[in-house]
């Protein structure tokens, strides 16, 4: 609205009917002033004021207020149409940023979604077992922790190497047992992140003890992916309950070990059986059970009952197999590529138990 043609649409009114100022406030019983500031655009007739000039005039209020006659849109529809722009205007708004909001998680989503990995690290061979080895891999992070190294020799320093490629890259090296590093990306001084998954697959261990050097592959198994859209929360429970509930000699061995052993924290009882020694240890400190089965003073065999991980790991030196059990599930495992019958290798296990179990109680 313009106050100027309004000012001056009520002059044009007021003088088309031959009345003064002073008569025209006489009429709406208001000072001559006021009429005067309206014409002059200074001031404008409040909507009572209107509806009284237009019964006066003979003119619409949309005219009055447009400031001609016959205006060629009608005000009650122009202030419906602005309003209606106004609100198409908020609607476009509003659908904007719902799609922002969409395509942002929609990227979050895409480069979170199944972006975060543990795997749990394990190795085998004739003179060391690994144990508690954790590899956390995020989008741009990665966390290596190899682990307690189960042996009863001296080791002088220990390599990681990658051998994807075809080739041997040393990752890490260290005098200490405790071995424990992290990457990042782009700065990716021990892995190279664009080729990950072929290094996960071809990561080994060199031990150099004092008179040999020890390789062993290690075994990346994958405990934990953040690929599940909803969770579900599940019952607390005992780590150890399905490996002792499978074996129910597994406390009293322990128990046994402890009462019968020389040392204070890595507690050893020795079974003969004709050409047969089976060497038992318990390390306390990492709840690990030990179990080194020999022939003829060679070893041929070591399980290692890992509770923390409800897990038991097999190698067997003779065959060159190796596999990892789950008593829970009661499935092996195959580490390399080819094991032998699993029913037999778990009947197996069940009677070597059952027997030290029941030798034990006998002595």
């Amino acid at each position: 609205m313009n106050n100027q043609n309004i000012g001056i649409f009520i002059k044009k009114l007021r003088e088309e009917k031959n009345i003064t100022q002073q008569e025209l406030a006489d009429k709406l019983h208001i000072s001559r002033q006021a009429v005067s500031k309206w014409e002059l655009g200074k001031a404008m007739p409040d909507y009572t004021i209107l509806v009284i000039l237009s019964e006066l005039f003979n003119v619409t209020i949309d005219e009055l207020i447009m400031g001609e006659k016959n205006p060629k849109e009608n005000v009650s529809l122009k202030l419906y149409k602005e309003k209606n722009k106004l609100v198409n205007k908020l609607k476009i708004t509003f659908n904007i940023i719902i799609l922002l909001i969409f395509i942002f998680l929609g990227y979050y989503f895409f480069n979170q979604f199944n972006s975060n990995k543990i795997y749990k690290i394990y190795g085998s061979s004739s003179y060391i077992n690994i144990v508690n080895g954790v590899f956390i891999e995020t989008r741009d992070k990665i966390y290596f922790n190899l682990g307690n190294l189960v042996t009863n020799q001296n080791i002088e320093k220990v390599d990681i190497v990658d051998k994807s490629g075809g080739g041997e890259k040393l990752i890490y090296s260290s005098n200490e047992l405790d071995i424990m590093f992290n990457d990042y990306l782009g700065y990716e001084k021990y892995f190279d992140f664009s080729k990950l998954n072929d290094t996960k697959n071809s990561l080994y261990i060199k031990i150099y003890f004092e008179d040999k050097i020890s390789e062993t592959k290690l075994i990346l198994k994958e405990d934990y992916k953040n690929n599940k859209l909803f969770f579900l929360k599940k019952d607390k429970y005992n780590s150890l309950v399905k490996v002792r509930s499978k074996y129910f000699g597994y406390d009293s061995l322990i128990d046994y070990l402890k009462k019968n052993s020389n040392s204070s924290n890595n507690y050893e009882y020795i079974i003969k059986d004709n050409d047969y020694e089976y060497v038992w240890n318990y390390y306390e400190d990492i709840d690990v059970l030990m179990l080194n089965e020999n022939k003829d003073g060679l070893l041929i065999g070591s399980y290692i009952f890992n509770s923390k991980d409800n897990l038991i790991t097999y190698t067997n030196y003779e065959n060159n197999f190796s596999y990892y059990y789950t008593p829970g599930e009661n499935k092996i495992y195959c580490i390399t590529e080819t094991c032998f019958n699993s029913n037999e290798e778990i009947n197996k296990l069940d009677k070597l138990l059952v027997n030290s179990y029941t030798i034990w109680l006998s002595n």
